[in-house]
């Protein structure tokens, strides 16, 4: 079954935090709180280290670094780099996710050390214990891509431009960013006309 447009299935604020809430360790917190506030993407996620973070305190994706994971051992010539050239980029760092972040990778400066299925599969087993359901989903559980399209969502919702949601994604074409903000002007524009048409 096709599942759509990632951005369909992002969550509202009050559902991030749940599944922010459904976290019983350190790890998940860092696995679904960089997906929520930085809009990781799960190869980013499997690859950050603790010298990802700036002198600034900022979170830096870098463009190419060696890797020795088995992922990049076998398919890429123990080189890892980000999707696009546009992924590799800087980002600040959520007060939310910060103090988190910076403990995880002070005990744990090579990362998370997890494959890209482990990532997927510790997501997918916080969504499911969030108890967040959509229809037409495998088990009506959320998948954790939506997790990443909520990030941008929620930017757009806070009035992001299309430039820098761009920037802030890592994605190459700009047409995406402006699909985010004009879900998130419909989504916010829809409730706020309904109200005042029917009461």
């Amino acid at each position: 079954m096709k599942r759509g447009d990632s951005a369909n299935y992002s969550l509202a604020q009050n559902e991030a935090q749940q599944v922010l809430d459904a976290c019983i360790s350190i790890e998940e917190r860092v696995i679904i709180g960089c997906q929520i506030f930085l809009g990781l993407r799960i190869s980013e996620i499997v690859h950050m280290k603790a010298d990802w973070i700036t002198s600034e305190g900022n979170f830096h994706i870098p463009s190419f670094m060696a890797c020795n994971c088995s992922e990049c051992t076998a398919y890429r010539e123990n080189m890892w780099k980000p999707k696009t050239k546009a992924g590799a980029r800087t980002l600040p760092i959520a007060s939310a996710l910060r103090k988190t972040l910076f403990k995880y990778l002070e005990g744990h400066p090579d990362g998370l050390r997890l494959s890209r299925v482990s990532i997927w599969k510790k997501t997918k087993e916080v969504l499911k214990r969030a108890k967040i359901r959509r229809k037409g989903l495998a088990g009506n559980t959320i998948f954790p891509h939506a997790l990443r399209a909520t990030c941008f969502l929620l930017l757009a919702q806070g009035g992001m431009d299309a430039i820098n949601l761009c920037y802030y994604a890592g994605w190459e074409n700009i047409a995406v960013a402006t699909h985010y903000i004009q879900a998130a002007k419909a989504k916010d524009g829809a409730i706020k006309q309904a109200r005042a048409i029917f009461g």
